[in-house]
């Protein structure tokens, strides 16, 4: 299963990237503005230019005046059209006296830091009028026009790359959850082993592998059905080979009892003693398949477990080496007397003892000792029983049931359970974790 991370909300992210991109923006509004200003001040240098564009305004003028036939005291019209020109100002003189100055309209429609124009550049051009023929002085704020052009193209810039960088970022999201909506997709259509793709640190990220452990879960928990399946098709294979035997050997006495074949009442009360011992046997496997069963139904939910010290689980083994040391049994015991707990359920885990204990006494050489080994280790509770196997083992020993049994609920205990058999030495393992 994937780790989960604390997800880097999209949020933060925006008003990261937000900033950036106003970073971004302001460095191109700088060089741009920059720049532009640089190359217009080699363009201002070029005097002849200056001249040149000054000289044509002022043929523009001409053409105004003799398109309107504008007199030269016709002041109304001649500031519409100065009005109408951006960044021009215009001065007419009449022998050598100014009759008209658009400089009092510049300095009410200009800022005052922008101050008059300049007197750089002085020079007088003859201008026909419709009633004579006058001196004009005419200046244009070439640079400030080129300015305000460059500032506007640096503005549209930045705003342009503010909302590329944006734009950038939201289009990187929406392409991850169309991938993520392809890949639910695939995984609608029944291709669970299909792994989402799992990018970034965000809300979508964190929808991304939630769903990919879902689909994680799902498998995990198709697998343990496809299991649970086998054990309990194996068991009912198992069990109904077992069972027909002595089922079988128990209608044949029943048959001959029955029949009355037998020829005095001792041989009829051998009879009866064997059909007794094959209807406990039967009665003992069905005993084992109640306990498989009811060990695999049950769920961790529904155990009671509470924290108990070591000494109940010590508790547990020495009733049963007391109960089967009466039996002949011989043990080597090594008991755990540290001061830990374990979180069981008390009635649910004494069946696991009752399962080893149980195996003991059938296949166990009572002439050689069991062995009984329990310890903590690493945070762990560690219990090792060995015994030795009898030359011949019972016919029910294939089935395996109690072993089975065990190891589901050390399992539902969060603990492990296993065994090793060599064919002189059975030994069982269990793993539990305390609490110091």
């Amino acid at each position: 299963m994937i780790k989960k991370g604390i997800p880097f909300k999209l949020s933060a992210q925006f008003t990261i990237i937000s900033l950036a991109a106003i970073l971004v923006a302001s460095v191109v509004f700088f060089l741009i503005n920059t720049t532009g200003g640089y190359f217009l001040q080699l363009k201002m240098k070029n005097t002849d230019y200056i001249e040149q564009t000054i000289s044509n305004k002022v043929d523009e003028f001409q053409s105004f005046v003799t398109n309107n036939n504008i007199n030269s005291n016709d002041f109304e019209k001649i500031s519409k059209w100065v009005t109408g020109e951006s960044n021009v100002t215009l001065v007419i003189y009449d022998n050598g006296r100014a009759v008209f100055d658009s400089t009092v309209a510049w300095r009410q429609n200009h800022n005052i830091e922008d101050g008059p124009p300049p007197n750089n550049y002085r020079k007088l051009y003859k201008v026909s009028f419709a009633d004579k023929e006058a001196e004009v002085e005419l200046f244009m704020l070439i640079e400030f026009k080129f300015r305000m052009i460059i500032t506007n193209i640096a503005i549209v810039l930045s705003v342009l790359t503010f909302i590329m960088i944006l734009t950038s970022f939201i289009r990187h999201k929406v392409k991850y959850i169309r991938l993520l909506e392809k890949e639910v997709n695939i995984l609608e259509g029944g291709d669970m082993n299909y792994r989402l793709t799992i990018k970034g640190n965000d809300e979508f990220t964190y929808l991304a592998r939630s769903i990919d452990n879902m689909r994680a879960s799902i498998i995990e928990r198709k697998r343990e059905e496809e299991q649970a399946r086998e054990a309990n098709h194996k068991l009912v294979t198992a069990m109904s080979h077992d069972l027909r035997t002595p089922l079988t050997i128990l209608i044949g006495l029943l048959e001959i009892i029955d029949g009355k074949k037998y020829t005095n009442e001792q041989e009829l009360e051998t009879y009866i003693t064997k059909s007794k011992n094959k209807a406990y046997q039967i009665k003992e496997l069905s005993d084992q398949i109640f306990e498989y069963f009811f060990a695999f139904d049950m769920k961790e939910s529904e155990l009671n477990r509470e924290y108990y010290g070591v000494d109940v689980i010590n508790t547990m083994i020495e009733d049963y080496i007391f109960s089967l040391g009466e039996k002949g049994y011989i043990f080597e015991y090594s008991s755990c007397q540290d001061k830990a707990q374990v979180y069981i359920d008390v009635k649910v885990f004494g069946r696991v003892f009752s399962n080893i204990f149980s195996n003991i006494l059938k296949y166990a050489d009572k002439d050689k000792p069991v062995v009984i080994d329990s310890c903590i280790d690493s945070g762990f509770l560690k219990i090792k029983v060995a015994n030795t196997v009898l030359a011949k083992t019972h016919k029910e020993e294939s089935t395996n049931i109690g072993i089975e049994v065990c190891k589901n609920i050390l399992q539902q205990h969060n603990g492990e359970f296993y065994y090793t058999n060599d064919g002189k030495i059975f030994s069982v393992f269990i793993r539990l974790k305390v609490k110091m």
